[in-house]
């Protein structure tokens, strides 16, 4: 009796890769592909559906309390976990990609763009999560807040949704720094530590990341709020967004210069300094 011979079925890329272009691109690409392959879509449409008819039910629920205020605090909660703590639960960069580092350092790509390219999915991805939580809190913000007026509201929101991209993609450029000079506290792998201890270390990382964050927003809120209080007597409120605008573009800036200071560190870096999963 002979074995049925096993069959393999092949599909084409969702989005294939381009033959020629930036090399920060087929970091981003594998990133995208490697999502695509993971998230299940049939949950997704669920997720969707759910999410459609709880909207629908708030929209007919009326504007002021209810269902709609509910939802436009729990969009308002998910927007800020998206934006702080995301970034350490989506580890498609390169705190996953060391485990592979004898393979990345055969690539004759540059250091900087190898760094860059790790941040572009992961930056994208957490900031259409925060934008989508926060249309949704801005959407139903009235049944929440129904004393403040309109301008604050859609100044506030505004300002928020510039701002999501420049933070995500200013702590994902901490994490990775983090992995790349400091790679023995980097878990490998899908097994991770438990105790007193990793949850120590856990702890400390998180209030480093967030400390080095606040650094490297001061600069751009100090340049903000220079420009809000030049636009406020014009625009009132809404010169909050020109001053998000500001300090979102300061944070990519910095953003920038982060991955070409990381450059060498990639370089030095040594395979035997990366422990490996069990």
């Amino acid at each position: 009796m002979t074995a049925a011979a096993a069959s393999y079925r092949t599909t084409s890329a969702a989005f294939p890769l381009a033959a020629a272009g930036r090399p920060e691109m087929v970091f981003a690409w594998k990133a995208a592909m490697q999502t695509i392959r993971l998230v299940d879509r049939r949950s997704l449409v669920r997720i969707a559906m759910i999410l459609i008819a709880c909207g629908v039910a708030a929209a007919s629920a009326g504007r002021r309390g209810g269902l709609a205020g509910t939802l436009a605090a729990f969009s308002l909660a998910a927007r800020f976990m998206s934006v702080l703590l995301a970034p350490q639960a989506i580890r498609i960069d390169m705190r996953q990609d060391l485990q592979h580092l004898e393979l990345l350092k055969t690539w004759p790509l540059p250091a900087a763009a190898v760094v860059r390219g790790q941040l572009i999915w992961p930056g994208v991805l957490i900031s259409a999560l925060a934008w989508i939580f926060l249309t949704s809190a801005i959407y139903f913000s009235p049944a929440m807040m129904p004393r403040i007026e309109s301008a604050l509201r859609f100044g506030v929101g505004g300002a928020a949704l510039i701002l999501a991209p420049g933070v995500a993609f200013a702590q994902l450029a901490i994490q990775n720094a983090t992995a790349l000079i400091f790679p023995a506290w980097v878990p490998q792998g899908a097994q991770r530590a438990r105790g007193l201890d990793a949850m120590g270390q856990r702890i400390i990382t998180l209030g480093g990341i967030w400390l080095a964050l606040l650094v490297m927003t001061l600069p751009g809120a100090i340049a903000g709020g220079i420009v809000w209080f030049a636009f406020r007597p014009f625009v009132g409120s809404l010169a909050l967004i020109p001053a998000a605008l500001v300090c979102s573009l300061a944070l990519f800036v910095e953003v920038i210069v982060v991955t070409e200071l990381l450059g060498p560190a990639y370089d030095r870096l040594d395979l035997l300094a990366v422990e490996r999963a069990e």
